[in-house]
Formats: structure tokens, C-alpha cells, sequence
């Protein structure tokens, strides 16, 4: 086969000449089909994925839920351990006959604050 008959000549531009072949304008096309491909796989897919999470609505939901607990617990555990937070015990609380109870919380390089919580 003759250079003449693979190569097509496509453009031509100032100090250059483009040319393709058969190969490269198939190759082009394929390219181009795949993509619609891909897009179409990716429809399917994710509409299998949907159809299986509404389909498992209630086990995931109950997943989410112990995450979410799991989730604050962490992030309150964390705090507790940063700001040195401790259980207060029977010389730290106290109840009164009153409505109110007083309860003193220690943070730390701060002074004694006194928080009025209601027992009703």
C-alpha cells in the first residue's frame, strides 16, 4: 500500500499539514461512542444502587442512627478528655430543699462556678 493511499490529507495551516488515517478517524469514533457507553453504565448503576438502598430503607436508617449516637459519644468523650471533665461525686453535688439544686462545676485554670439546675 502506497503512503499516498493511508494517509488523507485534513488541513492545511501556515508552515504545516495535517493528515489522518483510517485507523486514527476509527479510533476517534470509538472514543466518542464510549462515552455515551460510560454515561449509560453509570444510569444503570446508580439506579440498581438506589433500588437496593429503598429496598433496605430500614436497616440503614437503624445504621445511621447508631452511627449518629456513636458519633456523639465520641465527639463528647473527646471534650470531656480536653477540658478535663470529671463524674462529680457526693463532695462535689448536692441537693437543697429548695426547688433548685446547686451543683458546682470546675473548669479548668478557671474559678468555682456555680450553675443553679431545676429538680422539678
Amino acid at each position: 500500500m502506497a503512503m499516498k493511499d493511508l494517509f488523507r490529507h485534513r488541513q492545511t495551516m501556515a508552515g504545516a499539514v495535517r493528515f489522518s488515517t483510517d485507523e486514527l478517524s476509527d479510533l476517534a469514533s470509538r472514543i466518542a461512542e464510549s462515552a455515551g457507553a460510560a454515561l449509560d453504565l453509570e444510569r444503570a448503576l446508580f439506579d440498581e444502587m438506589t433500588a437496593l438502598a429503598l429496598e433496605h430503607e430500614a436497616a440503614l436508617g437503624a445504621i445511621a442512627d447508631a452511627l449518629a449516637v456513636f458519633d456523639v459519644s465520641v465527639a463528647l468523650a473527646e471534650l470531656a478528655v480536653a477540658a478535663r471533665y470529671v463524674r462529680p461525686s457526693s463532695t462535689t453535688a448536692w441537693v437543697s430543699r429548695s426547688p433548685k439544686a446547686v451543683i458546682p462545676w470546675w473548669k479548668p485554670r478557671s474559678r468555682l462556678r456555680m450553675h443553679a439546675v431545676s429538680c422539678q
